[in-house]
């Protein structure tokens, strides 16, 4: 069976506007519990120049942070066995500007588990 889920991004209250861009959002792995890889792909713009740094859930250092820009892209490999999201954080204030997610899906929900032969 294969699942299939769409999310939607979400911006954060801020009064600074932003457009933010992350592909892809999904990612399939044969089966549950195994990683999936891809390329990520993310684009972004804001009114007014920022220092702002790219943050995954779960990992405490930035992926890629850039000084005093209008505008942003950043592209690289990734690997993931479960949804991850991905935030553009404000340095200064520390405020979440734009939240995506990838999402993981599967082929089988259970791994193959081999059959033994019993005799008796």
């Amino acid at each position: 069976m294969l699942l299939v889920l769409v999310t939607c991004p979400v911006r954060a209250a801020n009064k600074d506007p932003v457009s933010f861009q992350l592909k892809p959002k999904s990612c399939i792995a044969l089966s549950k519990g195994k990683d999936c890889y891809g390329d990520l792909v993310l684009t972004w713009n804001l009114q007014s120049p920022r220092n702002v740094c790219l943050y995954r859930e779960e990992l405490e250092r930035p992926i890629f942070c850039w000084s005093r820009r209008l505008t942003g892209s950043y592209s690289g490999q990734f690997s993931l066995s479960e949804s991850r999201k991905y935030s553009l954080v404000d340095v200064e204030s520390k405020e979440v500007l734009f939240t995506d997610s990838i999402t993981v899906t599967w082929v089988y929900k259970e791994s193959r588990k081999r059959r033994r032969w019993r005799l008796f």
